[in-house]
């Protein structure tokens, strides 16, 4: 399973293993390469991969926004239903149905203004 998450130590997108090391006195989020080197990341900014890409075949992280003809669309985690949906504020839909036409505009991280966010 990918995830990707934002460094600590540089802001930059990081993709790769989830782990998190916990002990009495704090919990910290890493971002691991495969190869034994560890990455802190931010904890609230860590996505799973979907499993699918968008139509320039980039692959969609949850978080990430769409774009689909004239709607704006956000990728969240359903834990109820345990599938990811795009959600644009009124509607949600299961990911799969628009995918291969819709575009990652950003992320609920780096760009909130795409949502009407700050």
């Amino acid at each position: 399973i990918l995830f990707r998450g934002k460094r600590v130590d540089s802001s930059e997108w990081f993709e790769g293993s989830y782990w998190l090391s916990r002990s009495a006195v704090r919990e910290t989020t890493y971002i691991t390469d495969g190869y034994g080197n560890l990455f802190c990341v931010i904890p609230e900014t860590v996505g799973q991969y979907t499993g699918l890409n968008d139509k320039n075949n980039v692959k969609i992280f949850e978080g990430d926004i769409l774009k689909f003809r004239s709607g704006i669309y956000s990728v969240e985690w359903d834990n109820e239903h345990s599938k990811f949906l795009q959600r644009d504020g009124q509607f949600s839909r299961e990911l799969h149905i628009w995918i291969a036409k819709s575009e990652i505009v950003g992320n609920i991280h780096d760009n909130p203004e795409l949502l009407g966010g700050d």
